[in-house]
């Protein structure tokens, strides 16, 4: 949780709005949950595919707001 801070952090301390730092992934195969945390709770469930925006990642989660509020999902679910 607090390397997720920190990249979320990182991105308001340079001055730059998160969605200048965005990319954008594809959800494939829905439903695919975002967690607060690799293998952490669910935050929220991506029902459909969707575009969502990735802010970087962690081993083989990406960091994204899909949910309103910073959290991960599993790269397995996405693709660019």
């Amino acid at each position: 949780t607090q390397r997720m801070l920190n990249v979320v952090c990182s991105y308001r301390t340079a001055g730059r709005s998160r969605n200048s730092n965005a990319n954008t992934a594809l959800v494939f195969d829905p439903p695919s949950n975002v967690r607060t945390a690799p293998n952490g709770s669910i935050l929220c469930t991506v029902k459909a595919q969707s575009r969502v925006n990735t802010y970087g990642s962690t081993g083989p989660w990406y960091y994204t707001d899909a949910c309103g509020t910073m959290g991960v999902i599993h790269s397995s679910q996405v693709r660019f």
